[in-house]
């Protein structure tokens, strides 16, 4: 991409300054248009008029847009700010509401039922002739660990503690790390998987036969052949791996009221298990509940054997 505005250079460095850190920071039509927006500027200065006259919500803009336009111009004027730069308007301190009425879909006992059953039979002719395990240890984890699908496919090896049931997620979402604990079934089933497929620790745990960590393409390419062969319309995209994750965070909402527990102490916990920047993340869950809540309890408890039972031939 070529920036022709003032802060053309500064937009280059603060890109690779980004992906330095980890970042994949792919919000390139942002920038793009962000250099559009100062291409008339003659000084190297962002005052507060520009900074509110660029997050305000022009009539054919989402309110998705606006929040991107406004993390984005947020975190650029801090890193000009901390490169020395004067006359640079910063405020951390907008609320700008993302509006979205998005409602995920939750996966009923049944369907769960369905998908890990049509797993198990499915003939998956990608890669190599270990693909139908690994698709079903990989979406296990997905439904019984709440992961994200980048999450569980860069796992490697060495991240796995076998004696303490843990795994070690690095450097995930807003480069933030966790450690979660799993169940006593699904650690032995990954030793197993590890053992007999003779993965080293430096490898990833779902890789192809070059040892490169499969990529999201290929397993939402297998997501959507499975729901096919289930019978799921999915014409509208609403069956989507993701919610899986959410799933697992109302059963774990659920499963803690059900047992006594104060759901908003409770919280904190939840949200570090799922590696949320904030509790807030963690508390659009709490609307769901109210919806799903004598549906879906103990799912994970209560199919964990029928999925793992004779499955990694």
């Amino acid at each position: 991409m070529n920036y022709n505005s003032i802060f053309k250079n500064e937009l280059y460095d603060f890109i690779n300054y980004k992906k330095a850190l980890g970042y994949k920071y792919n919000c390139i039509s942002i920038i793009n248009k962000f250099d559009k927006f100062c291409v008339d500027l003659k000084a190297k200065e962002i005052s507060q008029e520009l900074y509110e006259l660029w997050i305000s919500k022009n009539d054919n803009e989402s309110n998705n847009m606006q929040v991107k336009k406004y993390s984005f111009i947020k975190n650029f004027t801090n890193y000009l700010i901390v490169n020395g730069y004067d006359n640079i308007y910063y405020n951390n301190d907008y609320k700008i509401k993302n509006n979205s009425k998005f409602v995920p879909y939750i996966f009923s006992d049944d369907e769960i039922f369905i998908i890990f059953q049509n797993l198990k039979k499915f003939e998956i002719k990608t890669y190599d002739g270990k693909d139908k395990n690994n698709f079903m240890l990989l979406f296990t984890i997905l439904y019984c660990c709440g992961l994200r699908i980048s999450e569980a496919l860069n796992i490697k090896v060495s991240d796995i503690n076998f004696e303490n049931k843990t795994i070690m997620i690095l450097h995930s979402k807003n480069q933030r790390s966790r450690i979660i604990a799993i169940t006593d079934n699904l650690i032995d089933e990954i030793k197993k998987f590890v053992e007999k497929n003779n993965i080293s620790k430096e490898h990833y745990l779902f890789h192809n036969k070059y040892n490169n960590k499969y990529q999201y393409s290929k397993v939402n390419d297998i997501w959507l052949k499975l729901l096919n062969n289930c019978g799921f319309d999915n014409s509208n995209h609403k069956y989507r791996i993701h919610n899986l994750r959410h799933g697992f965070a109302i059963n774990c909402l659920n499963q803690l009221e059900n047992k006594g527990y104060d759901i908003y102490t409770s919280l904190p916990l939840v949200s570090k298990y799922l590696g949320h920047k904030s509790i807030k993340e963690t508390e659009y869950y709490l609307r769901l509940t109210k919806n799903y809540s004598n549906k879906i309890l103990d799912n994970v408890d209560k199919y964990m054997g029928k999925i793992l039972e004779n499955d990694y031939e």
